[in-house]
């Protein structure tokens, strides 16, 4: 079944062919290339991609550009996250909680309160903030907790609580209407940066090679031979080639 026909004519046919050219040779929108490459369905990540509409259309009036064009290969967005802060610590805890003893850590910012639970990253010992938080300084806050565990036998692994290792808030483990609770609230914004990339992909052939090319191909295809329909060879066309390679690489 036939789509649509497309008919490029270009001005400057001498002069090194460019990515225009294929874009001409797709048609004169963009939107296109969905088309031609939703037939590869086994080039997973561009069928998927294309099947999705990655075009963004704009509703320009008049006969203004309807796409919105970039003009750098390096573009940035933000998002919002609910990335859970890391809390590192500021100094080795004082304890080391045998026996269901408390322990004394700092943190370099007031971020735990009483009741909080947090999880240290590196060992995966959970501790219960006991106290209210005491400010010693600008960048060193004080805390004091108790492991969370199913006996006493268990110490604090403080290899894991050196300066600079860090921690993660669970939860504040207390009964409903209980007299006491906070909340964690900061603003959690992330900016990415995405990188556009170019794929060049040429062919080459003599002026003879052009004129003889659709012959080459029918004998390979065994056409008009008789009862010889045996293929001896597979030839595709230039352009054919192109495509194919070209939506392989992007791919």
């Amino acid at each position: 079944m036939k789509i649509a026909s497309f008919t490029s004519n270009i001005p400057t046919m001498g002069d090194t062919r460019t990515y225009e050219d294929f874009y001409k040779y797709l048609g004169v929108k963009p939107t296109r290339l969905g088309v031609v490459s939703r037939m590869y369905d086994d080039l997973t990540a561009s069928f998927l991609t294309e099947s999705l509409k990655n075009i963004f259309y704009q509703d320009a009036k008049g006969s203004g550009n309807k796409y919105q064009s970039v003009n750098a290969l390096a573009y940035d967005w933000e998002i919002s996250t609910n990335y859970i802060k890391r809390i590192e610590f500021a100094a080795v805890p004082d304890g080391d909680g045998a026996g269901g003893t408390e322990i004394t850590m700092a943190f370099r910012e007031r971020y735990y309160e009483k009741y909080d639970t947090f999880k240290i990253e590196n060992s995966g010992q959970q501790c219960m903030v006991v106290g209210r938080p005491v400010r010693k300084g600008d960048n060193y806050w004080e805390v004091v907790v108790r492991l969370v565990d199913n006996n006493y036998d268990t110490v604090l692994d403080k290899s894991a609580c050196q300066p600079g290792d860090k921690t993660r808030w669970i939860s504040a483990h207390m009964p409903e209407l209980h007299e006491e609770g906070y909340t964690k609230w900061q603003s959690n914004v992330e900016k990415h940066r995405g990188y556009i990339q170019t794929h060049r992909f040429d062919a080459s052939y003599s002026a003879l090679y052009a004129a003889q090319e659709d012959v080459f191909i029918k004998i390979a295809e065994g056409k008009d031979q008789g009862n010889m329909t045996e293929t001896i060879y597979k030839m595709d066309k230039v352009q054919k080639n192109l495509l194919d390679t070209f939506l392989t690489g992007r791919n």
